[in-house]
């Protein structure tokens, strides 16, 4: 018979899990934060998408949105210090303004195609990058400029906006091409994960997602989250630039494929 998880100041958490899959699930959280630490970004998708595999759906995203909200807090010091408020001004607004166009218009939209879409296009580009054919188009098309970066990041939004999972790796890439320092991509997109994690928080909190329960959870899980991103932080530290850069593009490529893969599963 398996252990239920135990009450918590006498409210119901994690409700119908057995206590290995908490703590398969508290495992999942401390490898997200840990990849958030060390590159900045790709554990949202990751804390989302195999978290839905132990919650229900919504639940998984709720929880992974809440929790990501408090944990990131740790690297706000850095990422002050270390991003660029250019590149983000650039870039946040268009891609707010597609994700508030892809949630009005997810009844309209196919989430599964669109997964699908958005997997494919960053492993591709990914793929691309690796090449350096991605820097020499950037280059010669001059796509740094605002006016080619709005319909990247505005569609970017959009089908965040509809799928809800992989956030910000098309903004990632794009801040990968524009700054070449690894403290400076992975501030910036710090930077940025915060400004979006506080509008995905008060869109779920506005809707009423956001209850005493999943609160509780939260705190469960804040430990092992600021203990994962703190090891990630140091790993950070003795990164050289060119091993960044690859750790970079493979978390980005496996995100890519999980969720292209989950996609194609929803069709099957």
């Amino acid at each position: 018979m398996m252990q239920p998880f135990p009450e918590l100041f006498g409210i119901s958490v994690f409700a119908g899990l057995a206590l290995w899959e908490v703590v398969l699930l508290l495992s999942i959280y401390s490898i997200a934060f840990f990849i958030k630490g060390a590159i900045g970004v790709g554990n949202v998708s990751m804390m989302v998408l195999f978290g839905a595999m132990i919650l229900e759906p919504h639940h998984a995203v709720v929880l992974a949105a809440m929790t990501n909200f408090v944990v990131q807090m740790q690297f706000i010091p850095e990422a002050n210090r270390d991003g660029n408020y250019s590149v983000i001004r650039t870039a946040i607004w268009p891609y707010l303004l597609g994700v508030f166009v892809g949630i009005t218009l997810f009844d309209y939209l196919s989430a599964t195609w669109l997964t699908i879409i958005l997997g494919v296009s960053v492993g591709a580009l990914v793929g691309l990058d690796m090449f350096g054919v991605m820097r020499h188009l950037f280059d010669r098309l001059n796509l740094k400029s605002a006016k080619s970066l709005f319909p990247y990041t505005s569609i970017s939004g959009l089908i965040v906006g509809v799928t809800g999972a992989g956030g910000l790796l098309m903004l990632a890439f794009y801040v990968k091409q524009v700054l070449k320092v690894p403290r400076s991509i992975r501030g910036t997109m710090l930077l940025i994960s915060v400004i979006v994690s506080v509008a995905r928080v008060s869109g779920l909190s506005i809707a009423g997602f956001v209850d005493l329960k999943i609160l509780t959870e939260v705190l469960i899980c804040l430990p092992i989250g600021f203990v994962g991103g703190q090891l990630g932080q140091l790993f950070f530290k003795q990164l050289s630039d060119k091993n960044y850069h690859r750790i970079l593009s493979g978390i980005m490529m496996f995100a890519a494929i999980i969720l292209a893969v989950k996609g194609i599963s929803q069709l099957i």
